[in-house]
């Protein structure tokens, strides 16, 4: 621990002096482990390697018009937005104009961890993200682990050109992602998504569309699918129809309300052909789905799957959305309440990843009555994954979810 104390550069600028900070370091630790609220502010700036109160605001002011709560939010949700003064800022923990000397010492203490062995360096620097992370406010570990993932990222595409860099993002994705991309990468106009029917009335539905595409920014990132694939993806809005916008308070009320969308999706599906091309900026002539749309499922977004993304918790894994079977048939309702009666929840990151493999690859043989039962296991009942040891995953974490990473 101490190389890396003495590479900080509260030491580096003499702000603290080595030999203390060494000493407190391990009862600053079980503190924080322990009971981070009695840790003294300064002592946090100590451990995090944090400039003074004063200049942390002096850099942040210079640096971006955003305050700092708006930057570390849109740090932690959608990184690849920050310029890169903030992601310089970020990264070097709010310093700003480090020298080649100061930036070299962390670099040199990195490698003389690494000198002992990989998993010395692995030990110690997993001890020290332990301490600090109840220090940080609010989204600030997350931000600042993004905006150093951000210079790497931005480091490797200079270096290698836009195209090399999306292909090397790419080769590293679950083998339907490829497949996928190979089959789409030559139609600039065809997408991959679903149509999608929005109960209207919801008062900040603004703040959710934000919410829910920064959601699936983090998902499509998780699988690896890269910049120009995720592009290509669409929620393609369905106008709602007249019928059915009375929020459903029981069962049987919301399979009408399903029902109703039924026939309005049929007959949108019905007005035009399935490989109809048009511009992202273009309105689907007659309504008819965009090229690479699934037809085979649609979705519903309704008040309760609005406030599992609304939620104060903010978990991924608890945000769902209705699926609906476009295909089925009231008649086989009857009697059917512990079977499937055509429409399911799915976990909304696995909206572009094990969902979406599921209803493009697989449908003949994984019908939605086959991921419906699959999804009886996880939480809230929302699909996960057809493979037992993925469908009970949960974590609790605010911007990536389980099952993601190839």
């Amino acid at each position: 621990m101490e190389n890396l104390i003495k590479s900080s550069i509260r030491v580096q600028r003499q702000i603290d002096n080595v030999e203390d900070l060494s000493k407190s370091f391990p009862d600053l630790e079980a503190l924080a482990l322990s009971n981070p609220s009695s840790i003294t502010d300064e002592d946090k700036r100590r451990v995090l390697d944090f400039p003074e109160s004063e200049m942390q605001a002096t850099n942040i002011a210079a640096t971006t018009s955003l305050s700092k709560k708006a930057l570390l939010q849109q740090a932690a949700e959608l990184p690849d937005l920050l310029t890169q003064a903030e992601v310089d800022l970020l990264k070097n923990r709010y310093w700003l104009d480090l020298s080649r000397a100061e930036s070299g010492a962390r670099s040199k203490a990195g490698a003389a961890l690494v000198a002992v062995s990989q998993a010395h360096f692995d030990d110690i620097t997993s001890r020290l993200s332990k301490m600090r992370e109840p220090l940080y406010e609010e989204n600030e570990g997350q931000a600042i682990a993004n905006a150093e993932d951000q210079a790497l990222q931005r480091l490797i595409a200079f270096a290698m050109g836009p195209q090399d860099a999306a292909q090397a993002v790419l080769a590293k994705a679950r083998p339907w992602v490829r497949k996928l991309w190979d089959e789409i990468k030559d139609e600039p106009q065809r997408r991959w998504g679903y149509p999608v029917f929005v109960e209207p009335g919801y008062e900040q539905m603004d703040d959710y569309l934000s919410r829910r595409d920064a959601v699936l920014f983090h998902a499509r990132g998780a699988i690896c699918c890269g910049d120009t694939m995720g592009a290509r993806w669409k929620l393609q809005k369905m106008d709602w129809p007249v019928v059915g916008k009375k929020r459903a308070e029981t069962t049987e009320a919301l399979e009408a309300r399903f029902d109703s969308l039924r026939e309005s999706f049929k007959s949108v599906v019905d007005r035009a052909p399935k490989k109809q091309r048009v511009s992202h900026e273009t309105e689907t002539r007659n309504g008819g789905l965009e090229d690479g749309i699934l037809d085979n499922v649609f979705l519903v977004i309704d008040r309760e799957s609005i406030d599992t993304v609304m939620s104060d918790t903010g978990f991924v894994d608890d945000m769902w959305v209705w699926a609906i079977d476009p295909d089925f048939e009231n008649a086989t309702k009857e009697g059917a309440q512990e079977e499937f009666r055509g429409y399911m929840r799915v976990r909304l990151q696995q909206l572009v990843n094990n969902f979406f493999e599921q209803r493009y690859f697989h449908a003949e043989e994984q019908p939605l009555s086959s991921l419906w039962k699959a999804a009886t296991t996880s939480k809230n009942r929302a699909f996960v994954s057809v493979k037992e040891d993925e469908a009970d995953l949960w974590t609790g974490n605010r911007s990536i979810g389980s099952g993601l990473r190839p």
